[in-house]
């Protein structure tokens, strides 16, 4: 998040949008949050978190749900408090990002990818597109929320 101190969020004049997200650990599973970020407490439960971001008109994200040792609790799911959830991740392994697509197709939950880089070589693997324009953060939350995204495997 300290990021926006130096670019500016938004289209730029080169066509790439740039939108700030955070990943949000909680005991129950980690989450990719858009819309509210710095204005979050710190060590909130999963349930707590994804009722904060809904009432601050944000999306949250299930990221690698079905990592070992980074599992989201499937209860999250089952109630309908986890309706979105990376189903493609860089990082995971070919049978975790298979778990989370039957998971996905079970619930009928909306999927994304995600490249979950920490190096260099690791970007560009998984991404998400979208049906819809992303022009903004608000977009990217619109396009979310309707389904209007698909994850896609670009390189292994």
């Amino acid at each position: 998040m300290a990021a926006q101190a130096d670019i500016q969020e938004g289209l730029q004049a080169d066509g790439l949008c740039v939108i700030f997200g955070m990943e949000y650990d909680t005991p129950e599973g980690d989450f990719l949050v858009f819309g509210p970020g710095d204005d979050l407490p710190k060590g909130l439960h999963a349930e707590e978190l994804l009722r904060l971001v809904k009432e601050k008109n944000g999306v949250a994200v299930g990221a690698h749900p079905c990592r070992a040792g980074r599992k989201l609790d499937p209860s999250l799911v089952s109630r309908g408090l986890c309706g979105i959830v990376e189903s493609v991740n860089g990082r995971n392994r070919h049978h975790e990002n298979h778990q989370v697509r039957e998971l996905a197709a079970h619930y009928n939950l909306v999927q994304c990818g995600g490249s979950d880089a920490h190096r260099l070589d690791e970007l560009g693997k998984t991404a998400t597109r979208f049906s819809l324009p992303i022009k903004n953060r608000q977009d990217l939350i619109d396009a979310l929320r309707k389904g209007a995204c698909s994850p896609v495997r670009l390189k292994s």
